[in-house]
């Protein structure tokens, strides 16, 4: 990853070299707003992109005109931001936008440098269910990643409830909305890949039975999974634990 010292400077040449005048052609742009927390020519171009994300606070406060993306992105800057700033859902007037597919972007462990106490990553429960419900959302990826998030010490507030995917399902409320298809994308993950495949990390069993639970579907897929088995004892142990994974809400 580049050195954080770069980053603007990475950004602004993105912007001013590689699409100069040319920003009403951009078909997406995921990944640059990390760069710039979402700055005003970032969010512009969201403006007429088909792919754009991760979204930061500034999205909310700065996009006005409706689009239909085929693609948004949000992570943990966002949802945190929410998560302790908001006093009531009523407050957040998300943009007038629809959404095909929205892809859930987050760390797997954030570790607290106030207490130095690390813990699964949470998210803001409702607000993905604002999301889903405004944006009329079809489809849904979640995408996994090994990263730790370092953060300060911070409470979320009481309207926003945090929840894990690593819960106990059975006090996961079922969502209303029923989705075309669910993506499980564990291509940069560690824990969950082993939660998934092994008996190392018993707590993500419950992944999968949340997610039917939070994203209701008849389809739920999950890829990037790689498995190193030299033997077939071994490759049957990893299938079986993602057998027990996939069923483990009717067991």
């Amino acid at each position: 990853m580049v050195q954080k010292v770069f980053w603007k400077q990475v950004h602004d040449s993105i912007i001013s070299v590689l699409i100069g005048d040319n920003h009403n052609l951009i078909e997406e742009i995921v990944g640059l707003t990390d760069l710039c927390n979402g700055c005003s020519d970032c969010v512009k171009m969201g403006e007429s992109c088909r792919g754009y994300g991760p979204i930061y606070p500034s999205f909310l406060e700065k996009y006005i005109v409706p689009n239909h993306f085929d693609n948004l992105v949000v992570g943990d800057p966002f949802f945190d931001f929410i998560a302790t700033k908001s006093d009531s859902l009523e407050e957040w007037n998300l943009p007038m936008i629809s959404c095909r597919n929205l892809t859930i972007d987050c760390a797997e462990m954030k570790i607290d440098l106030t207490n130095l106490v690390s813990s699964v990553t949470q998210m803001p429960l409702k607000i993905v269910e604002m999301m889903m419900k405004k944006w009329k959302v079809k489809s849904v990826k979640i995408n996994s990643r090994s990263m730790i998030k370092d953060i300060f010490n911070y409470k979320h507030k009481e309207i926003i409830a945090p929840f894990r995917l690593t819960d106990p399902f059975a006090t996961t409320e079922k969502s209303e909305s029923k989705l075309d298809h669910v993506e499980l994308n564990l291509t940069r993950s560690s824990k969950c890949t082993r939660g998934i495949t092994t008996e190392e990390v018993e707590e993500y069993r419950n992944v999968i039975a949340n997610i039917r639970r939070m994203f209701p579907t008849d389809h739920i897929k999950i890829t990037g999974v790689y498995v190193q088995s030299s033997t077939l004892r071994e490759l049957y142990g990893v299938l079986n634990c993602l057998k027990e994974t996939i069923y483990h809400e009717n067991q």
